[in-house]
């Protein structure tokens, strides 16, 4: 999961580097900002699946479910903070990257649309990471490839390439693709059976106990 998406934000710098120097010089500030921007909701993400992981251990899916709600609500005041962060603060943002006024002009109005994205991207970063706390890793792994290179990726070639529309409209591409594959997390959480989960580790606990009974 991880590697899928740290691979399309790679992947897709070169091809910004095709329309032109200013744009790929904005890339690489954009990126590194957008890095930035995980560091907070991937760390919400770490704990609440740390936290998830372990009330199904201890066998209480009610404490579970609640510790879910918990970071999710925490990731949305982390998500407006960092909206209003990018999108009040782009220009100074951008002019700790580049004394460049074309560069900054791109960073600028990239940022204030991606504020926004943080919205949703933020929730879709720590839905994912919690299905890996869980053990769903599978199916977190499938919905971030859907999002980035099923959704993002051709729409970001197609509208810079085909399209030709420029690249603050090629980020906007970027930014649809979590939000395309964010109702697939949510379906996912809204019918979740904790207790199933627990049944199911309860379960595999005692078939890997059993298998180091009998090695001993």
């Amino acid at each position: 999961q991880s590697c899928s998406e740290m691979w399309f934000w790679e992947v897709i710098s070169p091809f910004a580097g095709l329309i032109g120097t200013d744009e790929l010089a904005a890339q690489v500030a954009l990126v590194n900002i957008v890095y930035a921007t995980f560091i907070p909701c991937g760390s919400l993400g770490m704990a609440g699946a740390t936290l998830m992981g372990t009330a199904i251990g201890e066998g209480s899916p009610k404490k579970a479910s609640n510790m879910s709600v918990l970071i999710l609500s925490i990731t949305v005041g982390v998500s407006v903070c960092i909206m209003l962060t990018l999108s009040l603060g782009a220009s100074a943002i951008a002019k700790m990257f580049t004394p460049d006024a074309v560069v900054e002009s791109l960073i600028t109005r990239v940022l204030r649309y991606w504020g926004f994205v943080t919205l949703w991207k933020s929730q879709f970063l720590v839905m994912g990471a919690m299905l890996r706390g869980i053990g769903l890793v599978g199916l977190a792994s499938m919905v971030t490839c859907v999002a980035y290179w099923a959704v993002s990726f051709p729409l970001f070639i197609f509208i810079g390439f085909v399209m030709r529309l420029g690249f603050y409209w090629m980020w906007i591409g970027v930014g649809l693709g979590p939000l395309v594959a964010l109702p697939f997390y949510v379906y996912a959480y809204y019918y979740m059976d904790f207790q199933a989960m627990v049944e199911r580790a309860k379960k595999d606990s005692s078939s890997s106990s059993s298998r180091s009974s009998s090695r001993s």
